[in-house]
């Protein structure tokens, strides 16, 4: 309940009519899928569960196939960490994949460098109107890239800043990024928590997290686009943020606590003459 509180009340979610045109069915599929996998339905079986999963993760690539980089990423992290914590693959061939990870990179640097490109040409299309920051800023080169890509990546994530504040909407708007970097502090306590019994199923969203911030963080240079295109992925931060939350802090409900008091009552073995 707790992670869901975000996605309820965020005005630039349940205020913009884009999100119910594509975002919001990105974001149903995305998680719907991962949800398939994680815990599958007892009423079906495991293959069904799968077969569902890839339909809705097919329908979100159709909405958005820029995207399918980033679903690719996750669930490889997360199937190699599970492989590796059952048994299907050794530490001795980890470890040698983990070695020959900087020679893949090697052989695969001229697709890195188009990409890099092309997330810079988006970036000039985007860094237009009253929302753009940082628009001077356009990383061309790979070194640029990895040095501009946490600071994109935050910008993504919590923008627009106090700083950058002209408007209600933009006050607003700056709320939704307090209250998400209030949960990215929570989500520290939340993956550890998580990581510790599911280590598979927390590094997956979250290496789909980190690549698309990274992603979406160089090629956005506009907070009104990344307030909207950010809905598709903050949803792994309000996951974990809710879970440290919890851990931390007790919910008590009225209706609860009346109830616990009434079963405390010592049983007299008479009625009540309340």
């Amino acid at each position: 309940m707790v992670a869901t509180l975000p996605l309820i009340f965020y005005p630039s979610i349940v205020a913009i009519h884009s999100t119910l045109l594509r975002e919001a069915v990105i974001l149903f599929g995305i998680t719907t899928a991962v949800r398939l996998v994680l815990l599958p339905l007892k009423r079906c079986s495991r293959l069904v569960n799968y077969v569902l999963a890839g339909a809705l993760l097919h329908i979100a690539v159709l909405l958005r196939d820029d995207n399918i980089l980033i679903y690719v990423s996750a669930f490889a992290a997360a199937l190699v960490i599970y492989a590796a914590q059952s048994g299907y693959v050794s530490k001795r061939q980890l470890g040698v994949g983990i070695i020959f990870t900087p020679v893949v990179a090697v052989i695969s640097y001229p697709i890195i460098r188009s990409g890099v490109k092309f997330l810079a040409r988006t970036r000039m299309l985007r860094a237009s109107g009253r929302a753009v920051y940082l628009g001077e800023i356009v990383p061309r080169t790979v070194a640029e890239f990895v040095a501009f890509s946490w600071i994109g990546a935050a910008y993504f994530l919590y923008a627009p800043f106090p700083w950058m504040i002209e408007t209600i909407p933009d006050l607003l708007v700056s709320l939704e990024g307090i209250v998400t970097f209030g949960f990215t502090v929570a989500a520290l306590w939340g993956i550890r928590s998580v990581g510790k019994n599911h280590a598979s199923a927390t590094v997956g969203p979250l290496a789909g997290l980190i690549i698309a911030v990274v992603l979406y963080g160089i090629g956005t240079a506009n907070y009104g686009t990344a307030m909207r295109h950010r809905q598709m992925f903050i949803w792994v931060i309000f996951l974990f943020g809710g879970v440290g939350i919890t851990e931390h802090v007790t919910f008590t409900w009225p209706f609860q606590s009346n109830s616990g008091q009434r079963s405390s009552r010592p049983d007299t073995g008479r009625p009540d003459s309340d």
